[in-house]
């Protein structure tokens, strides 16, 4: 069994070259995606965003940001 790492040991090891994820302390590695997927998620950040600031309801953030869920 692969040893279980840290959200900390996760931030130091992950790096931008091999889209990664942590998932109850196991590393799974991702595939990359295709251009085709990233006017996808323009186009619905653009849209999402857009709603969200004219009706003052917080913050949307990209496809590529990672976040820590307790």
């Amino acid at each position: 069994a692969p040893a279980l790492l840290t959200a900390e040991e996760f931030a130091r090891v992950a790096g931008p070259d091999q889209p990664a994820e942590l998932v109850r302390g196991e590393l799974r590695l991702m595939t990359a995606t295709f251009w085709h997927h990233g006017l996808v998620a323009a186009e619905v950040f653009a849209i999402l965003s857009g709603h969200v600031r004219a009706h003052r309801l917080g913050l949307c953030f990209g496809d590529n940001v990672g976040f820590r869920l307790d």
